[in-house]
């Protein structure tokens, strides 16, 4: 038997350890530390801060197999899919809101793995995509009281200037043949370039969503998924086939919206108004519709798997040929 190897790396919001524990001949034990906290970005005179709200992790394995896996890690993070002994992969993700993951843990029990040979290696990759950051602050940068328009458009660009510029990919790359493996670098991003898109959309005089995307360069259809959009003013827009999976519009005006064939899978529309929304062949699996009116819209051919639709207005909503299967109603 020998000594367990520890491989680790860590960014400003992620610390991540692996942990390679030989318990007999051609047997090891996976372990895994974990670190997840609030990062902060020094930005002109102010400060970002931002959090994960997800991510996957994922083992590639030479010369050796997974025999087992352990569901331990759900008590740290919010896995959402368990791997399989032919592809080792943990994906997690908070469901839509305010909140970034926050977790501690030395040791969690991943699984074990048989090898093969005496040259068996293990590589662990944790990378995050556009819906799994999420911008928890920002000081000194503009004023806290511009509309709420304005603040969900300027904290996605910086979500995606962040992840873009300083946030490597794979952002925790641990490999027991390093000289083999080298996680990437971050690159230095164009701040006065950024600085420059945030003081014009701080400054100006329209409040128009999509008016405010072209300014700030985004894809109003591919770059808000997993935003906050709390409160915003979007009545009437065409987003249809948009990718808003894991989007907060709690509270938002949505009335005659058309996201049609879109995704807004796990999102948060408690306290919405979507009257009149066309949400045609969308995927609204386990989307929160808490309080939210729904009259007259029309959802036929809607996914709506696992919803909550509990005190919503579905007064002469159109819900014709959806899966309702799993989905909370109002017992009456």
């Amino acid at each position: 038997m020998t000594d367990p190897i520890r491989l680790t790396q860590s960014t400003d919001a992620i610390a991540l350890t692996l942990i390679a524990t030989p318990v007999c001949d051609q047997q090891i034990n996976l372990a895994l530390g974990v670190q997840f906290r609030e990062g902060a970005f020094s930005l002109s005179e102010g400060s970002v801060k931002y959090g994960f709200t997800g991510g996957t992790f994922k083992l590639n394995l030479q010369k050796a197999d997974l025999t087992n896996f352990s569901q331990d890690i759900a008590h740290y993070l919010p896995v959402t899919k368990f791997p399989t002994l032919d592809h080792p992969t943990w994906k997690f993700s908070l469901s839509a809101g305010l909140d970034v993951i926050k977790a501690n843990a030395e040791a969690i029990p991943l699984g074990t793995i048989k090898t093969s040979s005496d040259n068996w290696s293990v590589e662990a990759k944790l990378t995050v995509g556009k819906s799994d950051i999420l911008i928890t602050d920002v000081e000194g940068l503009w004023r806290h009281d511009l509309r709420p328009n304005k603040q969900a458009v300027l904290h996605r660009k910086l979500a995606l200037f962040l992840l873009e510029n300083y946030l490597p990919s794979p952002l925790i790359w641990l490999s027991n043949h390093p000289s083999q493996h080298k996680g990437a670098s971050p690159s230095e991003g164009d701040t006065s370039a950024l600085l420059r898109i945030l003081e014009t959309i701080k400054t100006a005089s329209s409040d128009e969503f999509l008016e405010l995307c072209r300014m700030a360069e985004l894809n109003p259809r591919l770059d808000f998924a997993g935003a906050n959009l709390r409160g915003t003013t979007l009545r009437g827009l065409d987003f249809s086939e948009a990718n808003w999976s894991r989007v907060n519009l709690r509270g938002a005006d949505l009335t005659d919206i058309d996201i049609s064939e879109g995704n807004l899978q796990a999102a948060k529309l408690s306290g919405a108004d979507l009257s009149g929304a066309y949400l045609s062949n969308a995927n609204l699996k386990k989307a929160d519709f808490h309080r939210a009116s729904l009259a007259l819209a029309n959802l036929s051919g809607a996914n709506l798997q696992g919803a909550n639709l509990q005190g919503a207005n579905l007064t002469q909503t159109n819900l014709n040929d959806c899966n309702l299967e799993g989905a909370t109603f109002d017992n009456n």
